[in-house]
């Protein structure tokens, strides 16, 4: 059941919020061992928490806006009550005695909260597999991994195991499991959503089964920012719900096919190809970019958001850490105040060349990632750069989306990546939804059974 469907149940008094989550709680039954998407729960407070909601708010009676929905939280971010472990041996495990901001925001709207959602180690690996938790695997087959660093949190809502799931996106941590997953991975302009914490590079973001249904509690979502958030910017207000509910073809548009001369997959860059020549036969101007993703972004991304990571893991225990953390230490080290002051100048002139092509431009579309969903993800193998289109569009703060277009050999989705200049999001909710009318669609991995590959997962 989506979101929307629940909502409109229970305002007809056809459900209660204590019936949908024992309907999510046998799904994550089902569902969740095989998956690892979430790697901490607490059902029986859940269950007190709709139970409250329900007495509050009777089936059938006015609620708030997302009043009994369960919702999985990133394992980066403070529940009450749940220990957030971050996917790391380096965390103590204690339960946390306060709400992060975000999820306090979604508390006042009436969700519960059921578990927490697996992440790669402090948030770090654009995939979700840990020496704590192990992998994440992706409904659609079981041999595959989801990204990350949201992972966890977009496989429990693929899996139809709950409705809506927090995130984050700091380099593509929301866009590159949705592009995975088949989702809508959603990164917005820093303060057009309530923040994480306070002062965070990553910004927060949510994952639902559908566009309707992800316009609709990012509404709600807005509605509620934390008191004194110094990041949420207090705009004309708008709701994402009426622009995605409103089709518009871009006028112009930028195609970025390679990333420092190469390609995408080849499945992706086709289904980029079509869809450039749908928007060309539309009626839209469609250009050829190149350069604006070339450049030492990853190295910028690294010098901006490493050093809580490299302080955390020299705080820590003796204990073992995900190689892509160890290697991170190691380059921010031997970057030193010198080389970081050399590169954010460097990255000045990179933000500028890009922001300047969203801005004249109306849409640019671009690969949400370079490569399909890996096979077998183990805390070892660790691939520097898996994804290669995403961390640019945030370090720019252009708002972003990515919609899945097309599935893999293997039965896995990819994705497409739609960026406008910044602060631009309504605008991108509409030609998102025109543009998800001309990609072929994208079964739910909940409405069916996920292929298991030959890897001892038979």
């Amino acid at each position: 059941m989506t979101l929307l469907e629940f909502l409109a149940k229970r305002s007809a008094g056809e459900i209660s919020a204590r019936e949908f989550l024992e309907t999510c709680a046998a799904r994550i039954e089902s569902r969740n061992p095989e998956i690892n998407a979430l790697v901490s729960l607490d059902l029986d407070r859940a269950a007190q928490q709709a139970d409250g909601y329900d007495r509050a708010h009777p089936p059938g009676s006015p609620g708030l806006p997302l009043g009994g929905v369960p919702v999985a939280v990133k394992d980066l971010y403070d529940v009450a009550g749940l220990p957030t472990l971050s996917g790391s041996w380096l965390a103590a495990g204690e339960p946390a005695t306060r709400d992060a901001a975000a999820v306090a925001a979604l508390r006042r709207l009436g969700a519960v909260f059921p578990g927490k959602a697996a992440t790669s180690e402090l948030g770090w690996r654009a995939e979700t597999v840990t020496f704590r938790f192990g992998a994440t695997r992706n409904p659609y087959n079981l041999s595959r991994g989801v990204g990350g660093s949201s992972g966890g949190s977009a496989a429990a809502v693929a899996a139809g195991m709950l409705p809506l799931a927090l995130g984050s996106d700091g380099g593509g941590s929301m866009r590159i499991p949705a592009a995975y997953l088949g989702l809508a991975g959603y990164r917005a302009s820093r303060g057009i959503l309530p923040s994480l914490v306070p002062g965070s590079e990553a910004v927060a973001g949510l994952f639902a089964a559908d566009l309707p249904s992800l316009a609709r509690a990012l509404d709600a979502f807005r509605s509620s920012p934390p008191a004194g958030d110094p990041d949420f910017i207090r705009q004309r207000p708008f709701f994402f719900s009426h622009f995605a509910a409103a089709p518009k073809l871009p006028n112009r548009v930028a195609v970025i096919r390679l990333r420092d001369g190469r390609p995408a997959h080849p499945e992706i860059d086709g289904a980029l190809t079509v869809l450039a020549a749908e928007l060309s036969d539309a009626g839209a101007e469609v250009i050829e970019a190149g350069g604006e993703f070339d450049g030492p972004w990853i190295e910028l991304l690294e010098s901006r958001y490493g050093a809580p990571i490299v302080a955390a893991i020299e705080a820590g225990r003796e204990v073992e850490v995900d190689p892509a953390l160890a290697d991170l230490a190691e380059r921010v080290s031997r970057l030193g105040p010198a080389g970081s002051a050399r590169l954010a100048a460097a990255g000045r002139v990179l933000i500028s060349r890009l922001v300047e092509l969203a801005q004249r431009v109306d849409l640019i579309l671009a690969p949400a990632t370079l490569d399909l969903a890996p096979t077998d993800p183990e805390p070892v193998s660790y691939v520097p750069d898996p994804a290669g289109f995403t961390y640019q569009v945030s370090l720019a703060n252009l708002a972003a989306l990515s919609l899945p277009a097309g599935v893999d050999g293997g039965g896995v989705p990819f994705g497409l990546q739609l960026a406008v200049a910044p602060y631009q999001d309504p605008v991108l909710m509409r030609y998102a939804a025109y543009v998800a009318g001309l990609l072929p669609a994208v079964r739910p991995a909940a409405d069916q059974s996920p292929a298991r590959g030959s890897s001892g997962w038979e």
